[in-house]
């Protein structure tokens, strides 16, 4: 397989490395993920310094977090637990500070930059954990 220009958001990604900063978890395949994935990667951005971020905790135990960039993107983020689980939705441009370390595989925009704001919408309804951090 030829290398990957990794700074190029339009190179063709093999399915585990579509996605910015791609981990594990399900993704969605095919072509509606392919163009997802170009998408998340000509909207995400390289950022060494992180958002401003408030955290409120709302009444029965609900966590409610906003990430708000210099230019003004936002990421929105809900957690409502219920039987021991989290029901979550994410959505916006999310703090990664590990996007373009080491570990990066796949699109890496500027690889001198560690961090960055990547384009993201994720629902989880049985969550073992929240996905804010209250600390």
């Amino acid at each position: 397989m030829n290398e990957i220009d990794t700074t190029d958001p339009r190179a063709d990604y093999p399915p585990d490395r579509m996605f910015v900063n791609q981990g594990t978890d399900r993704r969605i395949p095919g072509a509606l993920g392919t163009q997802l994935a170009l998408i998340q990667r000509l909207q995400s951005f390289k950022s060494a310094e992180p958002p401003q971020i408030r955290v409120e905790q709302w009444a029965g135990g609900a966590l409610f977090e906003t990430q708000t960039w210099p230019n003004g993107r936002q990421h929105v983020a809900i957690a409502i637990p219920y039987s021991g689980r989290w029901a979550t939705i994410r959505f916006g441009w999310r703090w990664d500070r590990f996007w373009g370390d080491e570990n990066v595989r796949g699109y890496n925009p500027h690889p001198q930059i560690v961090g960055g704001a990547i384009l993201d919408c994720v629902v989880k309804l049985r969550a073992r954990e929240p996905f804010i951090s209250t600390e």
